[in-house]
């Protein structure tokens, strides 16, 4: 009896990420006045997750990123560093740090901001984009360059995502203003 209960509370966690899931999803595909009602409902649901299971330690990532999309940069912080301590796998820890760091920057918190791009370049597993926008925050051009040529060259070399990694480059050149750079690439 208790295994049963055990496997229905876990089994009820995994529905509450999966409700998470999609009112975060909701919230990002629509952006519209209910985005933020949407994102409250996604940690509302997260945070019952963890309650009915304090072992799914991956809710600590989805936590902080629907708190990186509050602008609620201290609470994704603390789910930040729980997720870390709880082995959140790297591409999550990527995208939060990437998330705490861009609410610092945009916020013009220049201290903050660059800690986070750097936790996210000292990830091995960081996805290419952010990797690549994380050197160029930091100042780092022609690494940030260099990492998107690098995913264009691959991509081609294996006939994959293309044109996604066509415009990754293209628009890390227009975030730098070089435009001409950008219709040439």
């Amino acid at each position: 009896i208790a295994l049963r209960k055990s496997t229905e509370m876990e089994a009820n966690a995994v529905a509450y990420r999966d409700l998470g899931n999609a009112f975060y999803g909701k919230a990002f595909e629509d952006k519209d006045e209910h985005s933020q009602e949407n994102f409250k409902s996604a940690i509302a649901a997260y945070k019952k997750a963890m309650e009915l299971d304090i072992d799914f330690t991956e809710m600590y990532g989805w936590l902080g990123l629907a708190y990186v999309q509050q602008g609620r940069a201290i609470e994704a912080e603390r789910s930040a560093e729980k997720a870390e301590a709880n082995f959140v796998p790297e591409n999550m820890m990527a995208r939060l740090y990437f998330g705490i760091a861009d609410l610092y920057r945009y916020n013009d918190v220049k201290k903050y901001a660059k800690i986070n791009f750097q936790k996210v370049i000292a990830i091995d597993d960081a996805p290419v984009n952010i990797l690549a926008y994380s050197h160029f925050y930091l100042g780092d051009k022609k690494q940030a360059y260099q990492i998107l040529r690098d995913n264009l060259t691959d991509a081609i070399d294996d006939d994959d995502n293309v044109a996604d990694a066509y415009f990754s480059l293209a628009a890390l050149f227009s975030k730098d203003k070089k435009i001409d750079d950008a219709l040439i690439n």
